[in-house]
């Protein structure tokens, strides 16, 4: 499996990290997702609905510069989260 960035590629810092950019993908899918960005962009927007795309274009928009320290936030929280999904999920 592949992290796709669907909506808007690693490019754009302010959306690179954020659950709604993010799709778990076979290597297939992201390859085609990758090569035809219409296709992407239709697929992103059913998936969210109209709200959370806006959104996510508003974000993707936005600039970001992050510090060092920044990443580092963002990593212990992504961290924390990847862990609270963890507990979460009910391996059978």
């Amino acid at each position: 499996m592949d992290c796709s960035h669907t909506g808007f590629g690693r490019r754009k810092q302010s959306v690179r990290y954020s659950f709604l950019n993010c799709d778990a993908v076979c290597k297939g899918c992201h390859r085609k997702l990758g090569e035809h960005p219409m296709l992407a962009v239709e697929y992103k927007r059913k998936q969210l609905g109209e709200k959370k795309f806006q959104q996510l274009i508003k974000e993707a928009n936005t600039i970001c510069k992050r510090t060092k320290a920044d990443k580092e936030e963002l990593y212990q929280d992504l961290k924390k989260q990847l862990k609270q999904l963890d507990q979460d999920f009910d391996y059978v």
